[in-house]
């Protein structure tokens, strides 16, 4: 095989073209902390660590943050019951509020949907418009 490279990404043959197969996709800031201020105290739920672009959403590892020991059932209900049970609805809610914010830029994505996948150890989220 002969391997040839150009000038235009999009055409870029071999190893090359399997390292950045898509130039310009739209970068991620990989860090971001799952939050929620009530009054003037703030609930670190925990933290996405290597957050990267898996379209529509974004995909990174979950470290626990200081309140997570308060959530963790909740966050156990939500992964072990079935979407439309009661259980399932009322552990969404004692979620409500909690917020997605970039760590570099401080900004909040306040419709961010985020799934915390424990046994993974992941966290899945997409900002909604």
């Amino acid at each position: 095989h002969v391997w040839r490279t150009t000038k235009d990404r999009a055409r870029w043959l071999g190893p090359a073209a399997e390292e950045r197969a898509a130039p310009d996709a739209p970068a991620v800031s990989p860090h971001w902390r799952i939050v929620r201020t009530v009054g003037a105290h703030e609930e670190v739920l925990g933290y996405v660590r290597d957050a990267q672009l898996a379209l529509p959403d974004v995909i990174g590892r979950f470290q626990p943050g200081p309140a997570f020991h308060d959530f963790a059932e909740t966050l156990a209900t939500i992964e072990q019951t079935p979407a439309e049970s009661e259980a399932h609805q009322e552990a969404l809610a004692r979620l409500e509020g909690f917020q997605l914010e970039d760590m570099a830029s401080g900004e909040r994505l306040p419709k961010a949907a985020f799934r915390i996948q424990l046994r993974q150890e992941r966290v899945v989220f997409r900002a909604l418009k």
